[in-house]
């Protein structure tokens, strides 16, 4: 959970800076912030493939 408040925080910072604009308008623009959120659902996913890869499975488990 404290990853996906990390990614998200900063992210949106990030965005913020990129962007010039204030967070009160890029969270009216419904399209800016569905496009902020995108890299954040790379970044996870991919984490996610890395950790199932290198990860020992426990017996009964499914693996990638």
């Amino acid at each position: 959970m404290g990853l996906l408040a990390l990614l998200e925080s900063s992210i949106y910072e990030v965005a913020v800076k990129i962007l010039n604009e204030g967070v009160e308008k890029l969270m009216s623009n419904a399209f800016l912030w569905k496009l902020t959120g995108l890299p954040q659902a790379i970044v996870m996913i991919a984490m996610a493939l890395l950790i199932s890869r290198f990860r020992r499975p426990l017996e009964g488990m499914w693996k990638i």
